[in-house]
């Protein structure tokens, strides 16, 4: 029963935090020092890729998991883990700096890269299944000649470029949708000022509602809802109703706090439930088995972040102390 009922409350928990993890995102702040984002996440990224890829590759042969692989098969796989190292969890570092009341330049640095990352493993993740496809030789179905592989591979090809542009596309059609309605839900707020509760439903309700809906069109929900938060907090449409004595700057700050209000107060109880629901999945067996691999990954994925987080840091000009400790702040994934 719990297999048939739980992934939606996992997926809703997953959205409202995507949702939280967005509306933090200070467009503004971050327009000003583009640079920091950019060259910590891209030195993450590229680093964690190349450590653990050729780490898995060379450790191939000794590893329980990975010895019947070989060739092509082993390449496809060393890649396909890689990217999944480069991932971050919004989750946790959101609820850490929720937990500690943690503000500023470090604090947006450290949110902003691991919402990018995400981003990133997105699209390679996509990627690379059209490789693993390639690289596994695998005959789709319905192909009965030699003829009709090519054409299957050509195809594959044309999927393997086209394939993250559409989701990249969707993605952002959905979630400048959604981040429209949340701001005409909370206009709702003066209509219902005493009502907390209504709001809540309301924001948790249509949270769900775009998620599903975007994963049904093939859409990412997590990226749909990090969109969406983020043009709720850094845009008021200009239907907002106008006040003689309330400035646009008012009604914008209005805005954001209704929904941070909102976000703020659903947040611990989905922290809760979804990190439970992880804990519930770890399977003590099958983390025996896999330790060695399990270990060597962790090694790998920790060095490399260490080092790409200083390197990024350094390049971009930030301060020495933000170097030293941008590694621990971009450790957290959550499963």
């Amino acid at each position: 029963q719990r297999v048939e009922w739980m992934w939606l409350v996992e997926s809703w928990c997953l959205a409202l935090i995507a949702l939280a993890a967005g509306s933090e995102l200070n467009v503004s702040e971050l327009r000003e020092r583009p640079k920091p984002v950019a060259f910590v996440a891209g030195m993450i990224s590229i680093v964690t890729w190349l450590v653990v890829a050729c780490g898995f590759v060379l450790a191939s042969s000794v590893l329980p998991l990975t010895q019947d692989l070989t060739g092509r098969r082993t390449y496809a796989m060393a890649s396909l883990t890689a990217t999944l190292m480069i991932a971050r969890s919004p989750a946790s570092c959101l609820a850490i700096l929720q937990e500690v009341d943690a503000h500023g330049p470090f604090s947006s640095l450290v949110l902003a890269v691991t919402v990018i990352s995400d981003v990133v493993v997105l699209v390679l993740f996509s990627v690379n299944l059209e490789l693993v496809v390639v690289m596994y030789d695998i005959t789709p179905a319905g192909c009965i000649d030699e003829s009709c592989a090519k054409d299957a591979s050509l195809a594959g090809l044309v999927s393997l470029v086209a394939r993250p542009v559409v989701m990249l596309s969707c993605a952002a059609v959905f979630g400048l949708s959604g981040g429209w309605l949340l701001l005409q839900l909370t206009r709702l707020r003066s209509v219902i000022p005493d009502q907390p509760l209504v709001m809540m439903g309301l924001i948790a309700s249509a949270t769900q509602v775009l998620s599903l809906t975007a994963e049904y069109f093939g859409a990412e929900g997590l990226l749909v809802c990090l969109v969406a938060g983020g043009l709720a907090t850094n845009h008021t449409p200009p239907t907002w109703p106008a006040s003689p004595r309330q400035s646009v700057d008012d009604r914008d700050q209005r805005a954001r706090l209704v929904l941070h209000q909102t976000l703020e107060a659903l947040l611990p109880t989905c922290c809760v439930v979804f990190f439970t629901l992880v804990g519930t999945t770890l399977k003590l067996s099958v983390l025996v088995n896999a330790a060695p691999t399990a270990c060597l990954l962790a090694t790998l994925r920790l060095v490399a972040i260490a080092f790409g987080s200083r390197l990024g840091g350094k390049l971009a000009g930030c301060p020495s102390e933000h170097c030293r400790r941008l590694w621990c702040a971009t450790l957290l994934r959550d499963k």
